[in-house]
Order: C-alpha cells, then sequence, then structure tokens
C-alpha cells in the first residue's frame, strides 16, 4: 500500500471516529465556579473565600439544630426580621464575612487551627492561578485533558450576568496562546454573536453549528431579563438539554439552585434524566472543593457520563 493511500484511509477512519464520538458541550458560569472572584458585585478573593466557607455543607453547624450552613442560617435570620429583598440580601452578606469568627466560636483549639491553614491555603491557590487570569487548578486541568486528547470533540462556553469574560478569555489564552473564543451576547429575545449573526434566544445553540471549528466561546447573559421575570427560571440563563450518545451538554454554576438557568428540550432526544429535583447535567459547583479539588471538574464529568450510561473516552 503506498504511503498516500494509507493517509487517505487514515484520514477516512479518524473521520469516523469523530462522527461517532459523543460531543460534550461544556457551560460554565465564571463568578465562584471557575474564578474565584465576583466582578458582577464587586467582591474581593477574601469576599469570595468568606463566602465559600459559609455556603460550604461541611461548615453546616448552625442554628437550633446545628445542622444550617451559615449562609442558610443569616438568610432565614435576616427574612425572620423582616429585611426583605435587596435591603436583606445586602445586610446579610454583610454578615457573611464574619463566617470564620463564628467558625471558630463554636470549633475546639485544634480544629481552628485546621481551619485557619484551609483558608491560608485557599488564599494560596489564589495567588498561584492570578499568571492564569484567576482560573483555578480544577478547571486548569480539564482544559489540559480536554486540549490533549482526540477522542471526543468538545465545546467549553462561559457564561455570566458580569464583565468578566475578557479574564477569562486572557486567562485561558495565557494556557493556550493559540486558542481564539467567539463571543456574544443576549438580550431579552434574541443572541447575537459579536459582529455576526442573530439568533433567536433559546436557539442560540445553533452558533456551535455556524461556527463547527470554534472549541471556546464567550457569551453575557442578560440580567435584566431575569430580573424582569422576578428570578424565575424562564427569564435565566438559557441552556439546551442534551443527555445521549451522540451529545451531552453540562452546566456547572454554584448557584444553580436559585432559579438561574432556564433548561428545556435541545432537539428531539433532548431531555435527560432527573435527579434531586436537578436534571442530572445541571451541576451545582461546591466552590470550597472546586478549589480545593485539582481533579474536581473531571469527577464531575466522569459521574455525568456514568448516571447517562455513556462513555467518556477523554477522561480514561
Amino acid at each position: 500500500m503506498s504511503p498516500k493511500i494509507a493517509l487517505i484511509l487514515l484520514s477516512a477512519w479518524w473521520s469516523v471516529q469523530q462522527a461517532c464520538a459523543t460531543e460534550w458541550w461544556l457551560f460554565f458560569d465564571v463568578n465562584k465556579t471557575v474564578l474565584m472572584s465576583d466582578a458582577a458585585s464587586g467582591k474581593s478573593s477574601a469576599d469570595v473565600i468568606a463566602g465559600m466557607f459559609a455556603e460550604s455543607k461541611e461548615y453546616a453547624i448552625f442554628g437550633d439544630n446545628e445542622q444550617e450552613t451559615y449562609y442558610e442560617y443569616l438568610t432565614r435570620k435576616v427574612q425572620k426580621l423582616g429585611i426583605l429583598g435587596e435591603k436583606g440580601k445586602e445586610k446579610r452578606n454583610k454578615l457573611l464575612l464574619s463566617v470564620l469568627a463564628q467558625l471558630e466560636k463554636k470549633m475546639k483549639p485544634e480544629e481552628s487551627e485546621s481551619l485557619k491553614e484551609r483558608v491560608k491555603r485557599c488564599h494560596q491557590i489564589l495567588e498561584e492561578s492570578a499568571p492564569y487570569g484567576g482560573l483555578i487548578p480544577s478547571f486548569r486541568n480539564l482544559l489540559h485533558v480536554l486540549e490533549q486528547q482526540k477522542k471526543s470533540p468538545y465545546k467549553v462556553i462561559f457564561r455570566t450576568f458580569g464583565t468578566d469574560l475578557p479574564h477569562i478569555q486572557a486567562g485561558v489564552q495565557a494556557i493556550f496562546p493559540s486558542l481564539s473564543f467567539v463571543s456574544g451576547e443576549f438580550t431579552e429575545d434574541q443572541f447575537e454573536i459579536t459582529g455576526g449573526e442573530k439568533y433567536p434566544r433559546l436557539e442560540f445553540y445553533h452558533s456551535f453549528t455556524q461556527y463547527s471549528d470554534a472549541r471556546f466561546f464567550a457569551f453575557r447573559d442578560h440580567y435584566p431579563t431575569w430580573e424582569k421575570s422576578g428570578f424565575t427560571y424562564k427569564g435565566g440563563k438559557p441552556f439546551p438539554l442534551f443527555g445521549n450518545a451522540a451529545r451531552i451538554s453540562v452546566f456547572f454554576d454554584d448557584n444553580i439552585r436559585e432559579k438561574i438557568l432556564f433548561p428545556y428540550k435541545g432537539g428531539e432526544h433532548g431531555l435527560v434524566p432527573s435527579e434531586d429535583g436537578m436534571f442530572v447535567t445541571m451541576q451545582e459547583v461546591d466552590s470550597l472543593q472546586a478549589l480545593e479539588k485539582d481533579g474536581y471538574y473531571l469527577e464531575k464529568l466522569q459521574e455525568i457520563a456514568g448516571k447517562l450510561g455513556v462513555e467518556a473516552p477523554f477522561l480514561q
């Protein structure tokens, strides 16, 4: 067999393999998901770290039954005082910053020292992440695995109400300088690629076909639409559900239980199984674990693949 014919056959075989492989659409919120800052609300990294400990189930030791997180405890306390809406949220968020001091009051001396070391390590991780635009290690590890594997096609889509997409793009390109992004923005009833096509709001994902060679996307969601809906799911971030051998869509967000997503059937066989009141491809991010565990996102994707009964060769 001549080298030319061998090359043609190899190319044809690779095209078949790619066509048969499951395509993964990986959607990521930004704040407290892949980037431990919150530009949308002007919070510092120290504030965000405090918030992570306040929301962590590991420290659900507050309330009458000592089973509430500090976040849950303060939310209930503020509501009981009749401080509602934005004023209640502002009051709670100010009190959240005292979480570390409140935790220490409930701890034995050795537990308190362990907590301090853990907080110190969190700050160290953030400092080490600075050259990568603040992208945390578990997410950077996922990117390396995705870029190095050649078995499964994928797309990474960043979604945020905030203004941090330039930080994300700079961080990714600090790791992979040659990568480019397709950017876009939602309005109340449509989606527009920057300098390009417009789509109906819930059909934004058709842009992935238009830009089939692109792997990284950065989309800004429309906060006024969510606010206008009364912060219900119908005004949230559109999320097309796919969960079959051809395509899987996953959304990672630390606020996923706040009706921040609008999940809807993506295509003829789009629906995926439900579990614990949510679709299994809607993943609530534990920000503290995501920051500390280098394999956090890889493990989550492996769990999803197992629940859907599909192979994830790029994770093996």
